[in-house]
């Protein structure tokens, strides 16, 4: 049976938010400050060989990097992840 982490995720989903760079990037400066005062953000980024890359670019609520991860892959997370520095790798399978 694959492992999911739904019920965890459930526990701290709102304590952090996934963006796309598009987004962030159309967000005035006082928008990007005010969620990352509040939120955990880790910004989606490109998907490569059964995988895809986040980055956490804020984590005001000390969230750990498995906690990230789980908010990453939005409770799924059944092929595993690994980080590097700030950027979490989802296995996707």
């Amino acid at each position: 049976m694959i492992k999911t982490w739904f019920k965890e995720y459930e526990k701290i989903r709102d304590k952090a938010v996934v963006v796309y760079p598009y987004e962030w990037d159309c967000m005035s400066e006082k928008q990007r400050n005010k969620i990352l005062s509040k939120k955990t953000v880790i910004m989606s980024g490109e998907s490569g060989y059964a995988c895809k890359y986040y980055e956490i670019i804020g984590n005001v609520n000390n969230l750990s990097d498995h906690d990230c991860a789980i908010i990453a892959d939005g409770g799924n997370l059944c092929f595993g992840y690994r980080m590097e520095g700030q950027r979490i790798v989802v296995y996707t399978d």
